[in-house]
Order: structure tokens, then C-alpha cells, then sequence
């Protein structure tokens, strides 16, 4: 396969759930030069590793905290003195939390909210000025949630839907410029996220973490979770050359979740 990324720099922001560190790992089997974000991920470490195992790509690692506008700077900073323009930049910031929204504390709210839509927000704010035009691209990971109406998952549903909003606008506020802006919106895949949530259900239910997810992917008409792989490649595809006229998009790489 062509290595379509081989040379081109690509931010990846958000590593803590696993989703993260695969996509990277996508990119790094082009030869990309590659900066991996995360405000607690050991994210120098991934960049070893990742730079170890596909020896043709570069990676750093550099810690920051994306609901802090200074610190988005720093990051933009540390990535146009380590590799110049950013081409591609990827969102896959992930703060999970279950509840109603009578259970759901104003704390939670804004918690939650600061990671999953602010944090976009600031990343896409101090990135864009630095991304190549024409040709950069932003690839933002979503949620089947912002898409339906999610019992127990109130505040998780509305910071996705608030960031696919943003995904939507910022698409056609940077199109003549020659910036794609799409979202890839998994359903249930492997992750550490989706990991805890199978464990507070467990725990909840009194039943095994096993008859859970079976119970939970009994309503995925493909009667699977996704690899994380697939949503890398999902990933790979809308930032690349070959989705050139796409823009503003939802990817759904869900198994047939929203077709039900």
C-alpha cells in the first residue's frame, strides 16, 4: 500500500484511552513524523516505542493539558520547532461518564465538557493557524451517542454532540482554504473507556464482565464490537488524499448501531 503520510506531520491528541496510541501507531507504518499529546498518558514512552517498532517515522512525546489555552500553545510551539507545519491534527480526547441527568452532578457536567468539547475547541483554535493550506486535515473521534438518544449517558451524549457541532462548523469555516474537518463517530470498540464501562455495569448488574458484553453486543447488528484497528483506518482514510472531497462528514464505523 502506498504510505500516503510518509514525511508528513501528524498531531495526535488524546492517548489515555488506547484508541489514541493505535491510530498513531496507523500513521507510523507511513513513515509520519508524529507528536503524541496527552495530559496523563505517558505519552514519551508511546513515542519510543511507536519510533522503535516502525523505525522509517518519528515520534515525541509532549505532555499537555488541552482545556488550558497556554498549553495548546506550547504544544503547537514544541511541534513547529520540532517538524515545521502541521498537516493533519487528531482529536481522540475521550472522558467517559455514565449517569442520569438528575444523577449527573453540575461538577461532572463541567468536567466532562471541559475534555470532550473544549478541549476540541482549543486544539482546533491554535492548531489551525499552523496547518498546511491547502491540503490539512482535522480528524476528530466522535460518538455514536451524539447522534441518539442514550439512557445514562446524558453528559458523555451532549460533549460529543457539542463536538460534532463544532467539527461541522469549523468545516466550512476553513474549506476555501483547503482544510478538510470530519469526524469518525465509533460505536463500541475495544478501548481502556469502554473497558471501564463494562466493569461499572458489571458491577452494577451483579453480572460477570463476559455476560455483559454479551448482552451489549446482542444489539449491534454486526454482533461485534470494532478493533480498534478499524477505527484507525476509519481514521486514516478521511485525513487522507483519498477522501479529498470530503468534508463536514460523520464517518460511522459502528457495526450497523444506527440502522437498527
Amino acid at each position: 500500500m502506498p504510505k500516503v503520510f510518509q514525511g508528513r506531520v501528524v498531531l495526535v491528541a488524546g492517548l489515555a484511552s488506547g484508541l489514541g496510541e493505535v491510530i498513531a501507531t496507523r500513521f507510523a507504518e507511513d513513515g509520519a513524523k508524529l507528536i503524541l499529546s496527552d495530559p496523563t498518558a505517558d505519552v514519551a514512552a508511546m513515542a519510543r516505542k511507536i519510533q522503535g517498532d516502525h523505525p522509517t517515522c518519528q515520534a515525541i512525546g509532549v505532555v499537555a493539558d488541552f482545556t488550558d489555552c497556554p498549553s495548546c500553545e506550547r504544544l503547537v510551539a514544541t511541534t513547529m520547532e520540532k517538524f515545521g507545519p502541521i498537516d493533519v491534527l487528531i482529536i481522540a480526547t475521550v472522558t467517559l461518564h455514565m449517569g442520569s441527568v438528575v444523577s449527573t452532578e453540575p461538577d461532572d457536567w463541567d468536567r466532562v465538557m471541559a475534555f470532550n468539547a473544549k478541549g476540541p475547541f482549543l486544539l482546533c483554535k491554535t492548531v489551525v493557524p499552523k496547518l498546511t493550506r491547502p491540503g490539512g486535515a482535522i480528524g476528530v473521534i466522535g460518538s455514536f451517542t451524539a447522534q441518539m438518544g442514550f439512557a445514562n449517558a446524558a453528559l458523555y451524549s451532549a460533549s460529543k454532540a457539542a463536538e460534532m457541532s463544532l467539527v461541522r462548523t469549523l468545516a466550512v469555516e476553513l474549506a476555501q482554504e483547503g482544510i478538510r474537518v470530519n469526524t469518525v463517530a465509533p460505536g463500541y470498540l475495544w478501548s481502556n473507556v469502554d473497558q471501564q464501562s463494562l466493569e461499572a455495569a458489571a458491577q452494577k448488574t451483579g453480572r460477570t464482565l463476559e455476560e455483559v458484553r454479551a448482552a451489549r453486543d446482542s444489539t449491534i447488528p454486526m454482533r461485534r464490537q470494532a478493533d480498534a484497528r478499524e477505527i484507525a483506518e476509519a481514521m486514516h482514510f478521511i485525513v487522507s488524499p483519498a477522501a479529498s472531497y470530503i468534508t463536514g462528514a460523520c464517518l460511522d464505523v459502528n457495526g450497523g448501531l444506527l440502522v437498527r
